[in-house]
C-alpha cells in the first residue's frame, strides 16, 4: 500500500488550520495530521521490495507519439527499497481538481472527462459552465491557505 487517508468524525477540514506532517528515515515513512495518534500512512521500507515495484505502475505506457517500456527511475540507487526517498526533495502543496489515476472514477458524480482520454484536461475546461457554478463564491471556502511551512532534517 502507497496511500493512506484520515477522516476527523467530529470537524471538517475547512474549520480551521491542521498539521500535517511527513516525517520518515531510513527504515520508515509516516504522514499524520495535527498529532501522531492520527496516522495516515505508515510504511516500512524493505531492500527487497524497490518502492517504484508497489505502485502498481503498467509494463508499458504511451508517451504521445509511441509506446514504451516503463522502467523504474531509481533502480540504480544506492538504497532500491527507500528510493526516491534516500536523497532530497521538493515538497509542493497545491488544491488538485481533477485527475486520471483513477481516484475519481468514470461515469460517477457527473465528471466531464473520461480518464483514458487523451483529451481529459481539455473535457473538463470545456465544461467549466456545468461545474463551475457548483464551486463556492466565498475565496476562504474554495481555496487552500498555509499559515506555515516547516521543515527539519535529521542531524
Amino acid at each position: 500500500r502507497t496511500t493512506g487517508w484520515w477522516n476527523d468524525k467530529h470537524l471538517t477540514f475547512d474549520e480551521g488550520f491542521h498539521t500535517y506532517t511527513l516525517e520518515w528515515d531510513d527504515k520508515f515513512l509516516w504522514t499524520y495530521i495535527d498529532s501522531r495518534v492520527n496516522r495516515i500512512f505508515n510504511f516500512r521500507f524493505d531492500a527487497n521490495k524497490p518502492f517504484f515495484n508497489r505502485g502498481g505502475y503498467p509494463a508499458t505506457v504511451f508517451n504521445g507519439t509511441q509506446e514504451v517500456r516503463l522502467e523504474n527511475p531509481w533502480a540504480g540507487s544506492d538504497a532500491p527499497g527507500v528510493a526516491p526517498f534516500d536523497q532530497s526533495f521538493y515538497l509542493i502543496l497545491d488544491v488538485a481538481v481533477g485527475g486520471t489515476n483513477g481516484w475519481f472514477p468514470d461515469g460517477q458524480g457527473k465528471k466531464p472527462w473520461v480518464n483514458g482520454a487523451a483529451t481529459a484536461m481539455r473535457d473538463f475546461a470545456r465544461a467549466k459552465d456545468t461545474w463551475y457554478p457548483t464551486w463556492p463564491t466565498d475565496l476562504k471556502q474554495r481555496s487552500m491557505a498555509v499559515d506555515y511551512v516547516r521543515m527539519y532534517q535529521k542531524c
